[in-house]
């Protein structure tokens, strides 16, 4: 399994790679604050990503992605996650406060 990245890190390798523009900045970070609720949720289930792939009757290898942020989830995929999970998603809206350096930060 491809060990999930911290954010701060990986932030630091796309700002590495030259010009980023803030919307993919933010697509990155749900991305990965998505991957990590996940992996947390299944680990809090104590289920396998063999054993959600079952659920979901996708292969591991597509869990894994998704756990690595590797994926650009639809809501469907979102939907039969949460399913699979017997989860919900709560989502809350913040402001963005300002930018600096080109990191995000809300309040």
């Amino acid at each position: 399994m491809k060990k999930a990245k911290f954010w701060d890190d990986y932030e630091k390798e796309l700002l590495a790679k030259g010009k980023i523009t803030e919307e993919e900045i933010m697509i990155e970070k749900l991305k990965m604050d998505f991957a990590r609720l996940l992996y947390n949720c299944r680990n809090h289930r104590k289920l396998t990503q063999k054993g959600l792939a079952r659920k979901m009757d996708v292969r591991q290898q597509y869990i894994a992605k998704i756990e690595s942020g590797e994926e650009n989830l639809t809501l469907e995929t979102i939907g039969k996650l949460l399913l699979a999970l017997k989860s919900v998603l709560k989502v809350d809206l913040v402001e963005k406060k300002k930018i600096t350096e080109g990191i995000l930060e809300y309040a």
